[in-house]
């Protein structure tokens, strides 16, 4: 089936791609070639797993999708019934097949089960030909994130397909029948609703739907995800609009009115806020904690790729003093010489790289300027507080390079396309000979 699966993605792909871009667009080449990575990426995972690193959550979810898939053709209905129903519910009916399958019993785990299932009905249960069909999923959120960064940025078309459909991580670990897979499909399509509705205001209707649609199945599937991604986007929306009012005057009158506002409801809600921030602040210690304390054991029990930031005291001043570190360790490690397997000597490449076109970033356009770019440009500023965000939340609590590989995934594309969007807005700086480049980027129609 794999071979069937394969050509059938692409057939579906070329199709699409004739319809939807018949002007020439210099974009549109990059749709086969990135959903061409995406399928690769879902084969190589598909092998890694069945051949290296036998087991694993795919093999899992996959086991559990099949148990729905056998019974579907003696009890359809039944399987209806089960497919249908919150994680964890059992009848007298449902609980000798319910109970082969434990993650049935958390909703993020079920819910890739129930996609993962349904899609067996069309690979004929194959793993890798399901797996292929996540990869395209997957894709469809990877292209349009994509189509907003090439909105913002027209000129970057290449840059932005090189950090969307290219880099290595989200490649492998962005493609196979996991959570990861449709949780980063779905923040594609998110962001590409948002910024329908916020920025260019149109398709208003379809793009709030989509929005509260991904923003649900993200928040199921990966909850932190969208905590990253929350302030990042309030920061973009609200700089975006700012700068469209045409008076400075009622630009200042309205940051003015904006925290006035803030100031009263948190002065009227502050019991509230308080309890929800210590609520918040309690599950994330209580998750970092039972991170660190298993990947630290598989570390030294088994020898596996784990790190340490240090001393570690869970209070707000004692997580906030690991930022730099967790930050670091999110988007600039593994380094070369910390790789002890094959899987983490490609992370560790991926790594070394970025960190040295982060360097090169800040030595060509200076710290200074480039920290101006970040606070003057809300496209550059949603790709930055997301990424940094992000980025310590997973490299504070995963303490095994392995497991990091994977959670980090979101942030890379973000992270990536910030720096190429600096770059671009100094030479556009240099060219112009302005001293601050801080000007709007075009936006495509």
């Amino acid at each position: 089936m794999l071979p069937v699966s394969v050509c059938l993605v692409l057939g579906v792909g070329f199709v699409v791609r004739h319809l939807l871009y018949r002007n020439g667009q210099p974009y549109a080449q990059y749709f086969l070639p990135g959903l061409l990575l995406k399928i690769i990426g879902a084969v190589l995972f598909c092998a890694i797993y069945r051949f290296y690193y036998p087991g694993g959550d795919t093999t899992v979810y996959y086991d559990h999708a099949t148990i729905l898939y056998n019974h579907f053709f003696e009890n359809p209905a039944r399987i209806w019934e089960i497919w249908r129903a919150a994680a964890g519910t059992e009848t007298m009916q449902t609980a000798y097949i319910t109970e082969q399958m434990p993650f049935y019993y958390s909703e993020n785990t079920y819910m890739v089960i129930r996609i993962a299932a349904l899609l067996g009905l069309f690979s004929g249960n194959s793993f890798w030909a399901t797996s292929v069909f996540f990869a395209a999923l997957g894709f469809t959120g990877a292209w349009a994130m994509y189509r907003v960064f090439t909105s913002w940025y027209p000129q970057l078309y290449r840059s932005m397909a090189l950090v969307v459909f290219a880099l290595p991580s989200v490649v492998f670990w962005g493609s196979g029948l996991m959570k990861d897979t449709i949780a980063l499909g779905c923040l594609g399509w998110l962001l590409y609703a948002l910024n329908n509705l916020f920025i260019q205001k149109k398709h208003l209707l379809i793009s709030a739907a989509l929005a509260l649609l991904t923003a649900y199945l993200i928040g199921e599937l990966k909850a932190y995800i969208a905590v990253g991604f929350a302030p990042a986007v309030i920061w973009w929306v609200i700089a975006s609009n700012l700068s469209m009012l045409p008076d400075t005057r009622l630009r200042a009158f309205a940051v003015i009115l904006g925290l006035v506002g803030l100031g009263f409801y948190a002065y009227l809600f502050s019991n509230n806020l308080a309890a929800l921030f210590m609520k918040f602040f309690g599950k994330f210690v209580e998750m970092a904690i039972g991170f660190q304390s298993w990947h630290g054991f598989l570390y030294e029990q088994q020898g596996q790729s784990g790190y340490s930031l240090g001393e570690m005291t869970f209070t707000p001043l004692g997580i906030l003093s690991k930022f730099p570190a967790a930050v670091n360790v999110a988007l600039f490690r593994p380094y070369l010489f910390e790789a002890n397997s094959p899987v983490v000597l490609i992370t560790a490449i991926e790594s070394t790289f970025m960190l040295f076109f982060t360097v090169y970033i800040l030595l060509k356009v200076g710290i200074l300027r480039t920290l101006r770019l970040v606070f003057t440009n809300p496209e550059i500023a949603l790709c930055f507080w997301f990424s940094i965000i992000f980025a310590f939340a997973v490299g504070f609590s995963s303490y095994n390079f392995g497991a990091l590989a994977r959670y980090k995934i979101p942030c890379l594309p973000f992270y990536a396309a910030m720096l190429f969007m600096v770059l671009h807005r100094h030479r556009l700086a240099c060219a112009a000979n302005l001293p601050h480049p801080a000007a709007k980027a075009p936006v495509a129609g």
